[in-house]
Order: structure tokens, then C-alpha cells, then sequence
């Protein structure tokens, strides 16, 4: 019997494109401002926090911002330089200028100096033509004075007159204003960002270490967050780390162990402790069955209370799915799903102070003990130092909604096992307070969202629920946000379009819906959105996070996901980028996001990243109340002048491999496997990416996911230049 090696051809075209996108935009061209000597804008450009910043100040006419060739506007020849001013501005705090030096020595006649805590202008000029190219034209030196200021290049500034960013040139007619000359975008209008060591991408709360999940964050009162998570593969533990408004972690490499008792601990959630640490709970199985514990950590790190953790309940039986608060005193309210009954479950709640101690009955205080199951358990403070609860109810009638009330002593203060909310058929239960002591209640109904607020008295208030959204299709209610005005924010997982999206929308105190009618739309690009998360603005709106599918490649694997954030007006108004602001979008996907105030209208989120494919880690990411990253740091990489296509690995292959590639400038980047006649087989992205070093890896499927056959497949780099083709090699 004869054997023979079939081998298909398949080419793989990478093409890239240039993008104007403000995100992406790493290198600039023109006038341009470089504080870290490597003569581009790139974002390693800051602005130090401490000391003084040396600025160089550079003007390059012989391409554009995004990189064409350019020419004077009249007859076409090149632009050389004959002088140049410059007008920079610190925004966000003041500055204190130091020395300017002229660095074209053929440039001799200076102009006018001007300068006040916020703004410089300078400039010189020769007689000589400098000819077309890039020139670093001057050094400037200055400090912080005040506020976190950045630095920017502006085109003009009213001190001493109306003074101007401009350079001369030899080209004809109104030529000499370069703002006529260039264009309107002629200029870096990036500027130098203040101090950060937020590196793009993100932060690993803990590098060194792997298999991490499940986040948990809590503002620190600083701008920064408290982040908690679970590590382990075999057992896990829990880990908890601070990251301060800045990118810094504050408490080592690792992080604190918050429990490393043997079997595992689970899914934390945690609230601030109001002194810039946490309290966390989590589900715990040291003893084999499954049991809450908690534990603080304070603003210093240092783990406090039982080591280990406190244990809530010793009752026989399971507790699960707990849910915590602040108590506003240091200490917190955690509430439960309860087995001990053994027949059905109940809820139950225990109160912790700041010291650790249990402040209510042993096992914790009964909320509802009545026939049939009762889960789905939130809570809020009812500003009288104790909490109102409500949950989901099986007692008489499927999926009905009760609440209850507990004193600062644990005692139900309404009808035993709870006061009826909803009769029937309700899911997706949040609650918030209302600040006068009740609570704003929302809830999914037969697909509509609806919103129902209780006093403390344990009295409905409106005639009738707020219905918030009633569109057709399905919607899941994810999140609930107080407006800070009595009133709450409603964020949920909408199906109106076929996909998940992301919708909000605003209830006042009076029970009248704001926004649009059936939510403001947060979110609506291609595919699915969900693991909505919201925080306050401080200005009675929202920030909302999620995981996002839309670049998601046509019969990949699934758990590919991405982190978007959007900021809401208080009227419902998207401050961000359409559809969203990309916190994190690295290979082989992001998950569970979680998010914590930054306290200035921005944000910090924490997520589960797979970029390095196998060794999960946990990442936090800033962004200002802008929506722009609070990215200083460039992610160190050398990358080669030209973009390149790597060697895939392994090769031979069966059944993945790994193909890396560097782009040296953000840019539309699609990869695609086509066969040997052209025809079309499969698209592994096809996205906007930024300037770095990417991999992505192939299971050599079809886009139908059809295996291809054995053989010897080349794979070729295109777009703005062009790469040798390699080969690789499946064997089946």
C-alpha cells in the first residue's frame, strides 16, 4: 500500500491600515512634545510627579501626523525651516518653568518669552534654512507645582499678546502661518500626560504568581482600589492587593493573603472598611462543606481579624451566594442563602464590626424562614444602622418578591418573613438605599425592568412600579446604582437587537422614569455585551463596565471577550466614546470585570486576563472621567523600525498554533487564511490594534469549523509593508 502527503497552500494576509482614532494614536507627527529621549510622542512621554521634567520639543516636516509625505501647498516643494514658536500649556495643575534652550544653533535671533503658572511661549529663528526632516528645536525644563498637571502643545495663548505655535519655511504664498500650511491637526495635541506607572494594558495585581480569578474591587477613598481575588488551580486562596491613583501596587508584588486554609476559597466580594482598606467574604470549604467567612485588610496592608477569617454561621447545613454592604462604621452587613432548614432554604444575615466582632445573634439573624425556597438575596442600609433586605420568594407562588428590615441589633422590624413586593414571575433583584431610610427596589418581569420603592416602615410608595423598559425581547437586570438624590440607576443585559447589549436608565425619588424612553443605550456594537458592573460619577451619574464581544473572530473560541467602559450624565447622556472606551483588549480575551470609583468622575477596573493564553492573572486599568486611559508608562518591548511577522510556534503544529507579529504604529489590523486559489477559509481578526507585539493563535479550522487537512500552509505580513512568507506545518 502506497502512502502519500496531500499538501494544501494557504496564504495568510495580515493587512493594516492607518487609524486617526485618538486611542491608538502613539506616535505623532509635526510639532511634538518627547520627555523620555527617544525622539517620538509615544506613550512613555510624562510628566514626573516629583522633581523636574525635561521636555524636548521636536517639528518634523517631512511626513504628516499619520505618516504621508507632505509638500507646501503652493508648487510642491519640500518645507524646509527658517524659525519656530512654541506655546505649551499645563492642564490639570500648575507648573513652575525652568530653562529653555534653543537646540538649532543656526537659529540666533530669539523671540518673545511669555509665561504664567499655566502657560509658556517661546521661540528663534536664523537665516539659514534648515532642510526637510525631523529637528529637535528645543529643550525646556520645568516642576509641578500644583494639582497632577499634563503638558501639552497649543496654537495659541493669550499672555503678552495672542501668541502662536508656528514655524517659518521658504514655501510661497500663505504659507508662512503653518496652521494655514498644515492643516488643522499639524500639532501634537497628545502633550505629555502627568505621572502615572499605569502601563497600557493594564496592571497584574500580582505577576509573578498564576491561575487567578474572579475579582473583586473596592475604592480606596484615594483614587486608587482595594482589589481581592482567588488563587490557586488545585485549591484556591485568597489574595488582596491595593493599587493607589497612580498605577502603583501598595502592597508588594504578591499582594496580602487575605485565607490560605487548606480546600477552597471562593468568589470574594468585598466593601471598602471607610479608613482606604476592605472587608471581604467569601464561600469557603476548609471543612467540606460550604461556609462564609470575612475578613479586613487595612489601608496598610496588614490583614486584620481571625486569621484565616471569621466564620458568620457554625449551624449545620450550607451557606452560599453571600452578599455584603458597608456598615458605614468600618464594619459590614452580610446576608445569605441558608440550607440548615434541610428541606428548603432561607435567608439570613449577620452584622461584623470594625474589630471583627459578631454583633448579632450566633448563626445570624433569621430574615425569612417560611415554606419553600427563598435565594437571590440582596441587601442596603437602612441609614439607622441597620439593613433592608429582599429576595426572591418560592412560598406561595413562583419567583415572587419579599423585603424585610433588621434594626442595629439584627430584629426583623416588619411582618414576620417579610412584607410581598412582587407577586409573581420576578428575577434579577437589586436594591439600593433611597437616603430616607427605605430602599429603591428593581427587578426583571416577563422581559421588562421594573423599579418599586419602600419605606422604612416596610410601605410601597408608588401607586404602581416604575416600568423602566418595556421593548421587546428579553433583558437580564445586572446592576443598581443610587442617583445619589433618592433615586437609583438601572443598569441590564438587553435583547432587543438579537444580541446582548448594554442599556440604563434613571428613576427619580417620585417614581417618574428619566432618560429614553425603554433606557439610553450604553453599549450596541456587533455581538454580545454582559458582567455589567457600575459606580458613581460623583455628579449623579454612572460609570459602567463590561465584558465585551464585538471583535470577537467568526468561529473562535468563545471565551474571547474584551473590557469596555462608557460614563453616563446624570441625564443619560454617553460621555465617552461610542459604544464605549476600551479599557482592555489583549489576546485570548478578558473576563469578569469588576469596577471601583477613582473618586474624581473616572474609574478603576479589575478583570481576569488571559493574554499570555494559560497563566490567568489579574489586571486594573484607570480611566479619567474623560474616558482617556491614565496610561505614562510604555509596556517594554523592543520593537524592530518596520513590523514584522514572527515564526509561528509550534511548528510542526497539532492542533494550535501561535502566530506573533510586532506593528510598530497602531493601525486596522485583519489576519486571514485564504487557500491556494484564493478563496476565502478563515478571518482570525480583523479589528483596529495597537502599536506592540500581538499573537494569536489558530486551530486550523475553517470560519464553518471544519478541520483543514494535513499539510504545508505559508503565511505572509501585508498592508503598509511587506514580509518574507513563512511556512508552517500541520500534521493531523
Amino acid at each position: 500500500m502506497s502512502m502519500y502527503l496531500r499538501t494544501t497552500i494557504v496564504i495568510i494576509t495580515l493587512i493594516i491600515q492607518n487609524t486617526a482614532s485618538p486611542d491608538s494614536q502613539l506616535y505623532a507627527q509635526y510639532m511634538y512634545l518627547d520627555s523620555n529621549g527617544n525622539g517620538v510622542h509615544d506613550i512613555g512621554d510624562q510628566v514626573s510627579g516629583a522633581g523636574s521634567t525635561t521636555v524636548d520639543v521636536w517639528l518634523d516636516t517631512d511626513s504628516n501626523r499619520d505618516g504621508a509625505a507632505v509638500a507646501c501647498s503652493t508648487g510642491g516643494q519640500p518645507i524646509n525651516i527658517t524659525s519656530y514658536t512654541v506655546c505649551l500649556k499645563a492642564i490639570g495643575g500648575g507648573v513652575s518653568w525652568g530653562a529653555f534652550t534653543n537646540q538649532r544653533p543656526t537659529f540666533t535671533s530669539a523671540f518673545q518669552v511669555a509665561s504664567d503658572s499655566t502657560s509658556y511661549h517661546n521661540g528663534f529663528g536664523g537665516t539659514s534654512p534648515l532642510t526637510p526632516g525631523a529637528y529637535k528645536l528645543a529643550t525646556i525644563t520645568f516642576s509641578v507645582t500644583s494639582g497632577t498637571p499634563s503638558v501639552t502643545i497649543t496654537p495659541l495663548l493669550s499672555i503678552g499678546g495672542d501668541l502662536i505655535t508656528s514655524f517659518g519655511s521658504e514655501c510661497l504664498g500663505l504659507d508662512f502661518d503653518n496652521t494655514l500650511k498644515l492643516g488643522s491637526d499639524w500639532h501634537d495635541v497628545d502633550g505629555i500626560r502627568e505621572y502615572d506607572t499605569w502601563p497600557h494594558g493594564g496592571v497584574p495585581l500580582a505577576p509573578d504568581f498564576i491561575d487567578q480569578g474572579f475579582p473583586t474591587a473596592v475604592s480606596d477613598g484615594a483614587g486608587g482600589a482595594v482589589v481581592a481575588w482567588q488563587e490557586g488551580l488545585a485549591t484556591t486562596d485568597l489574595y488582596v492587593n491595593r493599587i493607589n491613583a497612580a498605577g502603583a501596587r501598595q502592597w508588594g508584588s504578591g499582594g496580602v493573603a487575605l485565607c490560605t486554609a487548606t480546600n477552597f476559597q471562593r468568589q470574594p466580594r468585598s466593601v471598602p472598611d471607610a479608613s482606604g482598606g476592605a472587608i471581604v467574604v467569601w464561600q469557603d470549604e476548609r471543612n467540606s462543606s460550604f461556609e462564609l467567612y470575612c475578613r479586613r485588610v487595612n489601608s496598610a496592608g496588614t490583614a486584620l481579624w481571625t486569621a484565616d477569617g471569621i466564620r458568620l454561621c457554625a449551624a449545620s447545613g450550607n451557606e452560599v451566594d453571600p452578599r455584603i454592604i458597608s456598615d458605614g462604621a468600618g464594619g459590614a452587613f452580610v446576608a445569605w442563602i441558608d440550607y440548615r432548614a434541610g428541606s428548603h432554604t432561607d435567608i439570613y444575615a449577620q452584622h461584623v464590626d470594625s474589630l471583627g466582632v459578631i454583633a448579632w445573634t450566633n448563626n445570624g439573624a433569621a430574615v425569612c424562614t417560611a415554606a419553600g425556597n427563598q435565594g437571590g438575596v440582596d441587601l442596603s442600609r437602612d441609614d439607622g444602622g441597620g439593613a433592608i433586605l429582599t429576595w426572591i420568594d418560592q412560598r406561595s407562588s413562583p419567583n415572587a418578591v419579599y423585603a424585610q428590615r433588621l434594626n442595629s441589633l439584627g430584629v426583623a422590624q416588619w411582618q414576620t418573613d417579610g412584607v410581598p413586593v412582587v407577586s409573581t414571575g420576578a428575577s434579577g433583584l437589586r436594591i439600593v438605599a433611597d437616603g430616607s431610610g427605605g430602599a429603591i427596589i428593581a427587578y426583571g418581569v416577563s422581559s421588562d425592568i421594573f423599579a418599586r420603592r419602600i419605606n422604612s416602615a416596610g410601605t410601597l410608595q408608588w401607586a404602581t412600579p416604575t416600568n423602566l423598559c418595556n421593548a421587546t425581547g428579553s433583558r437580564n437586570l445586572s446592576a443598581i446604582l443610587s442617583d445619589a438624590s433618592g433615586g437609583a440607576i438601572v443598569a441590564w443585559e438587553d435583547l432587543r437587537s438579537g444580541n446582548r447589549d448594554v442599556y440604563a436608565a434613571r428613576v427619580r425619588s417620585d417614581s417618574l422614569a428619566l432618560w429614553s424612553a425603554g433606557g439610553v443605550k450604553v453599549c450596541t456594537a456587533p455581538n454580545d455585551q454582559f458582567g455589567i458592573g457600575i459606580v458613581t460619577d460623583g455628579a449623579g451619574g454612572a460609570v459602567i463596565v463590561w465584558e465585551d464581544r464585538r471583535d470577537e473572530p467568526t468561529g473562535a473560541d468563545k471565551d474571547l471577550g474584551d473590557i469596555y467602559m462608557q460614563r453616563l450624565s446624570s441625564n443619560g447622556t454617553p460621555l465617552w466614546n461610542h459604544n464605549g472606551s476600551v479599557v482592555a483588549k489583549e489576546e485570548y480575551g478578558q473576563r469578569h470585570p469588576v469596577l471601583a470609583s477613582d473618586g474624581s468622575g473616572g474609574a478603576i477596573a479589575a478583570w481576569d486576563d488571559y493574554r499570555n493564553e494559560y497563566d490567568t492573572k489579574i489586571y486594573a486599568m484607570r480611566l479619567r472621567a474623560s474616558g482617556q486611559h491614565v496610561t505614562g508608562v510604555a509596556v517594554t518591548q523592543s520593537l524592530p523600525p518596520i513590523s514584522v511577522l514572527r515564526q509561528n510556534y509550534p511548528n510542526p503544529f497539532n492542533p494550535t498554533t501561535t502566530i506573533s507579529f510586532d506593528l510598530v504604529r497602531p493601525g486596522q489590523v485583519a489576519l486571514r487564511i485564504y487557500s491556494v486559489n484564493g478563496s476565502l477559509i478563515r478571518t482570525l481578526i480583523d479589528r483596529p490594534m495597537i502599536a506592540g507585539t500581538h499573537r494569536i493563535r489558530w486551530d486550523g479550522k475553517t470560519d464553518k469549523g471544519s478541520d483543514v487537512s494535513t499539510g504545508v500552509y505559508f503565511y505572509r505580513l501585508e498592508g503598509n509593508v511587506s514580509t518574507p512568507a513563512r511556512t508552517m506545518v500541520l500534521i493531523r
